[in-house]
């Protein structure tokens, strides 16, 4: 079956299966780390996480399209979706404006690129 193959500070994560998987990196300013995240979602709503990780300058991670024969074992595998999520308990106001705050910069940005 084909899947990633992705080699990130000398590990070697396969991930080989029926459901959509994907490798993100996130950068957000020179104040903030980077993070890299290896994750997909199966038909029952499973969260499966491959990697979650805080990347330094110089980090590299490979990735390659190959035909493998086993994935490798996820670090956690939780519901896409808990009560407390769905009904947003916890979430204070001052997280709301951050990820709104977050959303109008993303726009700009996006705008700004021509991507919008």
């Amino acid at each position: 079956m084909k899947g990633l193959k992705i080699f990130f500070n000398g590990e070697e994560i396969d991930v080989s299966s029926d459901f959509g998987v994907s490798l993100m990196v996130c950068t957000k300013s020179e104040k903030e780390q980077s993070v890299a995240n290896l994750v997909g979602i199966d038909r029952e709503k499973n969260t499966y996480t491959w990697l979650n990780s805080l990347m330094n300058t110089g980090d590299v991670i490979d990735m390659e399209i190959a035909e493998l024969n086993r994935s490798s074992v996820p670090i956690s595998v939780e519901k896409f979706f808990s009560e407390e999520e769905k009904s947003n308990q916890g979430k204070s106001d001052e997280m709301w404006a951050k990820d709104l705050a977050d959303y109008y910069t993303l726009e700009k940005l996006l705008k700004e690129e021509g991507f919008l």
